[in-house]
């Protein structure tokens, strides 16, 4: 969060609190007039900003920086405005800490505005909304409308130097896109040992790199067919901890519920379906452009009971192997992919006896390349086999896209996937997105 968007929700708690008992007139009328004082001088830095960041930004693009000298020193003069704009807000950060002091010693009702004003800098917004089109011609799921994808609400807070909660929700959910679901509910502990986090409660699996990122940033509208088959929604319960090292390395186990919270043999069942747990855990490199990792899971698939039929209890087991190259042979090009080797059975609503676990597999390739800062080109081949005893029942998709960054916070994605999936009648059939972002 930015610094005049904290100065804001801070003269919002203490214009709250100036309305209430048992503060005086006086009292009143002097933090009224501290609030529109720091309120109109906020305002004016963020335009300020604004204008030299956008100055900034075209002398960046205009390529004149490497060999004009009057740019080089039209770029020093707009980086001292902005330090001095830095500097003035600082100031406004003191005339709230001087507001802190006044409020000290006050009643309780005092003491919750100057809480209020201490936790503001803890508190972090991450929210995007994801509004698009989508053509789908798949027999029997064709689709060919405007929807909200996604309305992603998170937060965390800086609980203290030790301990961070985060907490997010998606309000587009279900077949009409207007239900609520709790996405991630995490509570981070550093006890102290340098590179180490404990996490516990609902969060994405470390398995490779997909569970983890964000629909925010990945190149296409939606995960890869394999991961929303065998983990739905990537997010389990449980506990895990992460120890990373100075070199780059980092590795990871915990203990979780066995299925993931939207599989389709757990969704809208109390969790824990049939008791079981699963462990998983996990080894990672990173370094500048060079990212690499592997995973393993495994625990059981509970006996299901759905539609007049029982599915069995079955072994359930993943490894999961993932590499990220950025930057490749010139700059902009990368290089992303990661490979899935499991044994499982294809999740169902409906319980049957024969709906036994097989050896499966999957794995997909993405490569793309920015062309400048503000757009994007990208293409992704994916490959999920069911059932590898089984020829012919695999699923591939060929896609490739294009996204265009509006501005800050502000992307355009056009997508276009072929699907070759011989279990629909009218396979290979093609799905189309065009899809508009806000993230702030």
């Amino acid at each position: 969060m930015n610094k005049t968007l904290l100065i804001a929700l801070a003269m919002t708690a203490l214009a709250c609190a100036a309305y209430t008992k048992p503060f005086n007139d006086a009292d009143n009328k002097k933090v009224r007039a501290k609030i529109e004082q720091a309120q109109t001088d906020a305002n004016a830095l963020s335009a300020q900003a604004r204008q030299v960041t956008t100055k900034i930004g075209e002398l960046a693009i205009s390529g004149k920086l490497p060999t004009d000298t009057a740019a080089v020193e039209e770029m020093k003069s707009l980086v001292a405005s902005l330090e001095e704009i830095n500097t003035r807000l600082a100031t406004l950060e003191d005339s709230i800490a001087d507001l802190k002091a006044w409020a000290k010693g006050k009643d309780m009702s005092d003491k919750k505005v100057a809480t209020a004003l201490g936790d503001v800098d803890k508190i972090h917004f991450s929210n995007y909304l994801q509004f698009q089109y989508r053509d789908d011609n798949r027999a029997g799921k064709q689709q060919h409308s405007f929807e909200a994808r996604r309305v992603r609400l998170g937060m965390s807070m800086d609980i203290n130097d030790k301990a961070v909660a985060k907490v997010s929700f998606d309000a587009a959910t279900g077949g009409d896109r207007e239900g609520t679901q709790l996405k991630d509910l995490m509570l981070m502990y550093k006890p102290g040992t340098a590179g180490l986090t404990i996490t516990a409660g609902q969060f994405a699996l470390p398995l490779g790199y997909e569970f983890e990122m964000s629909n925010s940033v990945l190149e296409m509208p939606e995960k890869c067919l394999y991961n929303r088959t065998t983990f739905n929604d990537e997010r389990v319960r449980g506990v895990m901890f992460m120890q990373s090292q100075p070199d780059g390395t980092s590795f990871y186990g915990g203990v979780s519920n066995a299925l993931s919270t939207q599989d389709a043999e757990q969704a809208n069942l109390a969790p824990g379906t049939g008791g079981q747990l699963a462990g998983f855990g996990g080894l990672r490199y990173a370094k500048k452009d060079v990212h690499l990792g592997v995973g393993y899971f495994a625990g059981k698939r509970p006996q299901f009971t759905g539609n007049g039929g029982t599915s069995p209890e079955v072994d359930r087991n993943f490894l999961y192997a993932e590499a990220r190259f950025e930057n490749v042979l010139t700059q902009g090009l990368y290089v992303h992919g990661e490979l899935m080797d499991g044994h499982d059975r294809v999740p169902s609503s409906t319980g049957a006896p024969g709906n036994t676990a097989h050896d499966m597999s999957g794995y997909h390739v993405v490569l793309g390349y920015h062309l400048d800062p503000d757009n994007e080109v990208f293409t992704r081949y994916t490959l999920f086999d069911k059932n590898k005893d089984t020829a012919g029942d695999a699923v591939k998709e060929y896609a490739f896209g294009y996204r265009h960054f509006l501005g800050a916070g502000t992307a355009f994605t056009l997508a276009y996937e072929v699907v070759n999936d011989n279990s629909v009648s009218n396979s290979p059939y093609g799905i189309t997105t065009a899809r508009i972002q806000f993230k702030f």
